[in-house]
């Protein structure tokens, strides 16, 4: 499971040069224009997607630091489909599970994962539940209740993604991370400079936590992306310049397996 990474070949180039002959409308020439921004990004996407699995290989918990408009949900939601897809073509069943802090973020992961084919349930307090799906998305106010442990430690899950893991407190992650099983692969996502709660600062949040308790380990991995690809905008506000990739090898980690 660990070695699955090994075929993904490098990401082409972002630079994209294109040339339009006079005889397109704008129409033709709009969506010419459309698909070659979206090569680039995903060109990204997969380059990202490499850093990911490549810490994966010599760690299960990875943290993947990202400001605001670096495609948090579309990058995780990929890789998700990357997994099953890997699960289908070795008859496994891979499960997974998605924690997030607000319903508005549940839904967008939700339509994200519809995107890219992937059934899924929801966990969530108004929502209506179908554990039959191996791909979950949770509310962490849900599956971190008292009265849920037994539903949370059920899923029996082989990936766990927490999705803007600044806005959990560190009791919450503390709480998710404790009850994983053996071979768990986790994944935090988020900024800690963009934190919704009130109650919560850039150095006392879940996200912050783990970097603090976790960083040396031989099991944990930490990856940051440093530049926003929303807009000049968000940058700014961001205020983040550049790439660095910041990752942690364990020399000695043991081989993942599934947990069951």
């Amino acid at each position: 499971m660990a070695k699955k990474n090994k075929n993904i070949k490098n990401a082409p180039s972002n630079n994209v040069n294109i040339v339009l002959p006079d005889s397109l409308s704008a129409e033709e020439m709009q969506q010419i224009i459309t698909n070659a921004l979206l090569a680039v990004e995903d060109a990204k996407e997969q380059k990202a997607k490499e850093q990911i699995f490549s810490a994966w290989d010599e760690c299960n918990n990875v943290m993947f630091q990202m400001p605001t408009g670096t495609g948090k949900t579309r990058l995780f939601s990929s890789i998700i489909r990357d997994i099953k897809n890997w699960g289908v073509f070795n008859s496994t069943e891979v499960r997974i599970l998605i924690i997030a802090h607000r319903i508005e973020l549940i839904d967008q992961i939700s339509e994200n994962l519809e995107r890219y084919k992937v059934s899924h349930g929801i966990i969530a307090g108004g929502k209506q539940r179908d554990l039959r799906h191996s791909v979950q998305v949770a509310s962490v106010q849900t599956i971190t209740h008292k009265s849920n442990q037994d539903l949370a430690e059920g899923l029996n899950v082989d990936f766990i993604i927490i999705d803007e893991a600044q806005n959990l407190t560190p009791h919450e992650v503390k709480t998710i991370i404790s009850r994983c099983g053996e071979g768990t692969k986790i994944v935090l996502t988020g900024d800690p400079d963009q934190i919704d709660n009130p109650y919560l600062d850039a150095s006392g949040n879940g996200l912050s936590y783990c970097v603090d308790r976790l960083k040396g380990e031989a099991v944990f991995g930490h990856i940051m992306l440093q530049k926003s690809e929303r807009s000049d905008l968000a940058a700014l506000a961001a205020k983040k310049e550049g790439i660095q990739a910041l990752f942690v090898p364990a020399e000695n980690a043991p081989e993942a397996t599934l947990a069951r």
